[in-house]
């Protein structure tokens, strides 16, 4: 700086203090000065003492100029702090008042948990001054490691994807503080939990446990596959979905098994009523048992269906009609016939256009000595089912009468009929067999039981046809050999009467001892 500027400077300043501090003129004492000339005596009073201005001319000091400031802070609740001194919070409203603040340039910061600080200077150069204040938040990532991989992840409700296949995922941009983890997976029980995410605390790890629903549904998977429906006890695949359903009746994978489940029963319900239909007579007590199980299960999936149920007491039917035959009393015969024409009728209630329920009833009404009301039941079946086999072959049962050759026309017609429908069907060719040798047709009768044993090897009623036809041809060792092979095919006399076949076996016996 030059000289001069420094000089200048000087003088302003010698100015200024002269406006802060002026100095009194000269004042003479008395009423002024004498007509003519200047006054010769100044008063003591007229000017001020030695060292300044007298008080009475002497301005006070200015005071000092204050300021309020309104600080508003996004989010509330903030610390607020003046020249790095705490001064409060803002408050849950997000604002607070610095009053008497000096005119000038302070320090504002703003502080919060959570949030970055925000510090700025602000000028108060008015008596109200106010200034907003927005946080910006802290935002943090949170590494998820899951076991099994590739598990679903919700933060606080909302998905954000999926753990990769080594089991892990970061989900970033989050707020430090606890959120609510969920973890899940299919066939696991779901995990949800709350994490305290902090910068020291970024890493959560989930470890998922099989459900036991799910297991129950893979086991029931791995039974159908193995064909294990009903059997083994325990583990197969009806009681594993029962103990699912009961455990969990709304899984997700109960319609899918429901379905599967019910499309396996019904075809293997299907093939046993088939083969109750063409030989019921040789089906085992294991058989029968089975079909109750597969009905009872049946029911269980679809309790409402009245075709199954149906289907349900027309199978009791045919179990009671077997014991029927089994049984070696009198009044248990007639206690089980009686039982299985009821239940025939249950099964035609519940469903009244199944043929094969018609012809039970039939069968019982029959076998109860009711002739005609045999053959409408039966007429009815053929009406219902046209191309259904089992009518006919009763038809053919009925009207078999060696002294009467109008019905035995009708039963050779009647049989012809069944075999037209159902050529795998046995039982037909040995009635019709059985009616032409009456005739007087031997040939053409056993023509007709050979076919059957090529049908079923295991017919008894088959080989008893054989043996009765021998037997009037004369071929008694040919005779001796079927009724001998009927006899031990049928132990529990359920295809025909063992007492006819022994009687025929004995005439034949004493034939060729007498021949020999």
């Amino acid at each position: 700086m030059s000289l001069n500027d420094k000089c200048r400077n000087l003088a302003k300043l010698l100015c200024l203090l002269l406006l802060l501090f002026p100095i009194s003129s000269l004042t003479v004492a008395g009423q002024g000065p004498k007509a003519g000339g200047a006054s010769k005596s100044i008063s003591k009073d007229a000017g001020p003492k030695a060292g300044g201005a007298s008080k009475k001319d002497r301005k006070p000091e200015p005071k000092p100029v204050l300021s309020d400031l309104v600080i508003r802070t996004t989010p509330g609740d903030c610390e607020v702090y003046i020249n790095n001194n705490l001064f409060g919070r803002s408050g849950a409203e997000g604002s607070i008042t610095v009053p008497n603040l000096p005119r000038g340039t302070h320090l504002i910061s703003i502080r919060r948990d959570g949030y970055h600080e925000l510090t700025d200077r602000v000028t108060l150069n008015e008596p109200r001054v106010e200034r907003s204040f927005t946080l910006q938040e802290i935002l943090l990532s949170l590494t998820i490691r899951t076991l099994p991989p590739q598990a679903d992840v919700l933060i606080d409700g909302t998905r954000h994807g999926q753990s990769d296949e080594t089991g892990q995922i970061i989900v970033k941009d989050l707020k430090p503080g606890n959120h609510r983890v969920r973890v899940q997976r299919n066939s696991y029980i779901a995990r949800e939990q709350i994490f305290d995410l902090r910068a020291n605390n970024s890493l959560l790890e989930v470890k998922l446990e099989r459900d036991p629903a799910w297991v129950l549904a893979e086991r029931v998977d791995r039974a159908l596959s193995s064909g294990a429906l009903i059997n083994p006890p325990g583990n197969n695949a009806f009681e594993l979905y029962w103990q699912l359903f009961q455990m969990k009746p709304n899984h997700p994978e109960i319609p899918r098994l429901q379905i599967i489940l019910f499309d396996h029963f019904e075809a293997r319900a299907q093939a046993i009523l088939e083969q109750a239909n063409r030989s019921w007579h040789r089906m085992s007590p294991n058989e029968f048992s089975e079909a109750r199980n597969l009905f009872e299960s049946l029911l269980k999936i679809r309790p409402g269906d009245k075709r199954l149920r149906a289907r349900q007491y027309y199978w009791e039917a045919q179990f009671l009609y077997r014991e029927f035959e089994l049984a070696r009393t009198k009044s248990q015969r007639d206690e089980k016939l009686a039982q299985a024409r009821r239940e025939a009728e249950q099964a035609i209630g519940m469903d009244p256009t199944w043929a094969p329920a018609y012809a039970l009833f039939a069968l019982t009404r029959w076998i109860g000595g009711d002739q005609e009301g045999a053959l409408r039941e039966l007429r009815r079946s053929i009406e219902l089912s046209p191309r259904f086999a089992l009518p006919y072959y009763l038809i053919s049962l009925i009207y078999f009468d060696p002294r009467d050759k109008r019905k035995l026309n009708a039963a050779i017609e009647a049989a012809q009929k069944a075999i037209e429908l159902d050529t795998k069907f046995a039982a037909p060719y040995v009635t019709l067999g059985l009616a032409k040798s009456a005739k007087g047709d031997h040939a053409g009768g056993l023509r007709d039981c050979q076919r059957a044993v090529e049908i079923d090897p295991h017919s008894a009623y088959a080989y008893f046809g054989l043996g009765n036809i021998y037997s009037k041809q004369k071929d008694y060792v040919k005779a001796e050999e079927s009724l001998s092979k009927a006899i031990a095919m049928n132990p529990d006399n359920l295809e025909f009467d063992n007492e006819a076949a022994r009687k025929l076996l004995q005439e034949a016996q004493k034939r060729t001892k007498k021949r020999k």
